[in-house]
């Protein structure tokens, strides 16, 4: 996505990688083979060429659920939304997982990964399954909105990366609220965490909202 890679300052695109950068895995069988069909069968998007021997590091397939655990791509403001990236690595390194979210004015407003989040990725094994799960608040004001995922690695400089998969737009993801019968969580486009303290001009009185 030409868009992420300009927000993020990318200098290449998808898939263009060392000729010789690593061996092609093999095909998923057996006990994969099961974990693949189940993420398939909830996905909202899941990858055609799962069975492909000479694909790279590649992401197979994604799962959207709400705080229940199950499929859903409606919540209300501020409530959880858990994105599922079912994946398979062949790099002799880590790589991290990205959720980039849009607005239906194509605007980029929100970027989670597992770089952004700190996390200590492991190396795994070439041909070798995974799943990361992102855990989302959804303070966006209500609309809908499109999301992707991204496989890659992390650059030299800071906030900066080479993608190596990534998937199309997904969604839509509806954000809802019912503002005529209740008092909404934050008005206006995102809800920043805050809190509020009332100072009263009496010594050793105060009262905080949380």
């Amino acid at each position: 996505h030409a868009a992420i890679r300009m927000y993020l300052g990318e200098d290449r695109g998808v898939g263009e990688l060392e000729e010789d950068s690593q061996p092609s895995p093999k095909a998923a069988t057996g006990a994969s083979r099961t974990t693949i069909e189940e993420y398939r069968q909830r996905a909202i998007w899941a990858s055609p060429d799962v069975d492909d021997p000479a694909a790279r590091t590649r992401i197979l397939c994604v799962v959207v659920e709400d705080k229940h655990g199950q499929s859903a791509l409606s919540v209300q403001m501020g409530g959880k939304l858990k994105f599922k990236v079912l994946y398979q690595v062949t790099e002799s390194t880590p790589v991290h997982i990205s959720i980039v979210l849009k607005n239906r004015y194509d605007q980029i407003v929100n970027c989670t990964s597992t770089y952004t989040l700190g996390m200590d990725v492991p190396l795994l094994e070439s041909g070798s399954l995974a799943v990361l799960e992102i855990q989302m608040d959804m303070m966006l004001e209500a609309g809908e909105y499109t999301f992707f995922a991204n496989v890659g690695w992390v650059g030299d400089q800071p906030n900066r990366g080479d993608a190596l998969d990534e998937t199309p737009w997904l969604g839509p993801i509806a954000i809802r609220w019912g503002f005529e019968m209740e008092a909404a969580p934050f008005l206006g486009m995102f809800g920043l965490p805050a809190t509020a303290t009332l100072h009263r001009m009496l010594p050793d009185q105060e009262v905080t909202a949380q």
